[in-house]
């Protein structure tokens, strides 16, 4: 049904060329058509674990002419226009696909959903790129997930520190574990699963698992 759909919208809006692109960051530019917001993908804010890289990456891709593909919703609710941005590549699955941002899907938005997600889980199986760099920690990994929450279990035999761990959904929610974790006991968050529930601490990529 997405595909009949976007097959007519293409009929209709075919691709827009633009030029006097800036860069915001990994997932917004400015354009000569106005500002611009990646569609499918999410990448790091300022401040956070992998911005530097994830604007660095982007900057490199826009070579040559640079023009904008839609889905069926043209504008969010900051005004900006939701875009598949292609150059010499399709810019979108090429950042999730390096490791440079994570897919991030918004209904009804969905056309390439499924190969933004399957890039991403490559990615985190790699552990390619920035975002996917692995942690040093080995002891605390997921357990299980549900619709609601996450689980995660100490494998080690010592207690080990829950603190700088967080849980990530694909939906941007994230949510942080305190205190300590005895040897082989579990925990668990309540978190709103998307596709993914993934696992990090402050220095990287600990573990994830596929909803």
């Amino acid at each position: 049904m997405w595909g009949l759909l976007h097959s007519i919208l293409l009929l209709i809006c075919s691709m827009e060329a633009v030029s006097d692109i800036g860069v915001i960051d990994g997932d917004t530019l400015d354009t000569s058509l106005g500002r611009v917001r990646l569609l499918g993908i999410n990448a790091p804010e300022r401040g956070e674990r992998c911005y530097s890289e994830s604007k660095q990456a982007i900057e490199t891709l826009l070579t040559g002419e640079i023009s904008l593909e839609r889905d069926l919703v043209d504008k969010d609710k900051y005004n900006r226009f939701l875009r598949h941005v292609h150059s010499d590549t399709w810019i979108n699955l090429e950042m999730v696909r390096t490791g440079m941002a994570k897919s991030y899907c918004i209904a009804p938005n969905l056309v390439y959903c499924n190969q933004l997600a399957n890039a991403q889980t490559s990615a985190m199986n790699a552990g390619v790129g920035c975002l996917w760099s692995p942690s040093g920690n080995r002891c605390i990994r997921i357990l299980d997930v549900g619709d609601q929450e996450i689980v995660v279990k100490n494998y080690c035999s010592s207690t080990e520190s829950l603190e700088g761990l967080y849980v990530e959904s694909d939906g941007r929610q994230r949510e942080y574990f305190s205190g300590e974790l005895c040897a082989g006991c579990e925990e668990f968050l309540s978190l709103n699963i998307g596709r993914f529930a993934m696992l990090f601490d402050e220095w990287g990529f600990i573990d994830f698992r596929a909803s």
